[in-house]
């Protein structure tokens, strides 16, 4: 198959955030980039999650973004739409060309 199977399953909770505006933000591209910076690759170059990796992934407090984009993450992330999903963290994140590149867009 095209999976690696692992001993780890990893699931993710928030008191603050809403978690369809959370998997908005992960489905960006910008998690994999913390991932990227903090892991080690497993056989041929695979990223390798583990929970201390995960735990540094960065993301704004919820309440520090407005409300317009508070509800465009939300229905970013139930629509599962990858491209408005990229577009919205380069705002929030304040990526410039170079950086949106590098998550994917």
């Amino acid at each position: 198959g095209v999976y690696h199977p692992n001993n780890s399953i990893y699931y993710i909770c928030s008191d603050s955030w809403n978690l369809m505006a959370l998997k908005a933000i992960l489905i960006s591209g910008i998690g994999k980039l913390f991932i990227e910076k903090y892991s080690t690759k497993v056989a041929n170059g695979h990223l390798r999650f583990q929970a201390q990796h995960l735990r540094r992934i960065r993301i704004p407090a919820w309440e520090s973004l407005d409300a317009n984009t508070q509800i465009r993450l939300i229905d970013t992330g139930a629509r599962d739409d990858i491209t408005s999903a990229r577009e919205l963290t380069a705002q929030i994140y304040n990526l410039n060309k170079k950086e949106i590149e590098i998550i994917g867009g």
